[in-house]
């Protein structure tokens, strides 16, 4: 009996009607293609089954299984904005993208992990990523005084997904570095006590009032260099000063001979002090010194220590 049957390869659809005697072989090849989809490959393997028909209702069916090779990868790229930061409490927000570097499709939930900032989260959708998609995740970071004193900050996050099986499939690290920058100044306040002084002898003390004008916390010693004392003096505490944190050193001179004020007239002679309104005739010397009176005048500084006058022994050039 002569059978006509219909040979098609699945699922391409393509058949061929064929009449073969009883025991006759059929040598005929018969071929077909598929296009593998990402649905094959989250499967990890391809059955294709071929299906022999005839018009006695004679059938057969053979099947061909291949292994679809899976590889699953995350990729983290983490960015950090602002790059620089300058003071205490300034925020440093970051982005995280993660990309699906495998071939397979991962799944949600979509995590975050990060060294610093532990509140670091992922959005609710997509809850899936094809190969090449990708997913932002988002995070914060507040300076602390202490950053800023240690010039920068790195912190390093990597994150999760699930695999089409189940498993988890986790990122790279990536760490992000930002760097203070420094401002400020130390800033010196001089003060004077007494403003006056009418003896040699007399001590004037000084008060140097030291603030911490930087973003950064310093540390002792804290010293002070005057070049008319010689006994100045820092306090060894506090033994850290914050920005904005003050200290206060001290000094003292001792008044002598050499700093009291003369004049002289052009002719050599000696004239008693005249003041300002007195005079108009006289001429300054160098700088400006006011007097017990209330009066400014311009004066130089000398000393000769051979000659000891009191203080009332002024002399004015013309």
């Amino acid at each position: 009996m002569t059978l006509q049957f219909l040979i098609r390869l699945q699922p391409s659809s393509v058949a061929r009607w064929q009449t073969l005697a009883p025991g006759a072989p059929d040598n005929t090849t018969f071929t077909g293609t598929y296009i593998i989809t990402q649905a094959d490959i989250d499967a990890g393997t391809f059955t294709n089954t071929a299906t022999a028909n005839s018009l006695e209702d004679a059938t057969d069916d053979d099947s061909d299984t291949q292994p679809l090779a899976q590889n699953s990868g995350l990729t983290l790229v983490k960015v950090a904005s602002p790059q620089t930061y300058s003071a205490a409490s300034q925020t440093i927000n970051y982005q995280f993208q993660f990309t699906n570097s495998g071939n397979v499709t991962l799944h949600a939930p979509f995590t975050v992990t990060d060294d610093k900032d532990p509140a670091a989260s992922c959005p609710g959708t997509p809850t899936s990523l094809a190969p090449g998609e990708s997913i932002t995740c988002t995070g914060s970071y507040i300076i602390t005084q202490s950053d800023v004193d240690a010039g920068s900050v790195t912190n390093t996050a990597s994150g999760t997904a699930q695999d089409p099986g189940g498993q988890t499939v986790t990122s790279n690290d990536d760490s992000e570095t930002v760097t203070a920058v420094g401002t400020g100044a130390l800033v010196l306040v001089k003060t004077a006590t007494p403003q006056t002084y009418n003896a040699v002898g007399d001590v004037i003390d000084y008060s140097y009032l030291l603030t911490n004008g930087t973003n950064v916390t310093l540390s002792p010693p804290y010293t002070i260099t005057d070049d008319k004392s010689i006994d100045e003096n820092c306090p060894a505490v506090p033994d850290s000063l914050a920005p904005g944190g003050t200290v206060t050193c001290t000094a003292s001179y001792t008044i002598t001979q050499g700093i009291w004020m003369r004049f002289r007239d052009q002719r050599g002679q000696r004239h008693p002090r005249r003041t300002r309104h007195q005079d108009r005739r006289r001429q300054p010397v160098t700088s400006i010194r006011r007097f017990g009176d209330g009066h400014s005048s311009r004066c130089g500084w000398h000393a000769d220590p051979g000659e000891n006058r009191h203080p009332a022994d002024l002399w004015r050039r013309r």
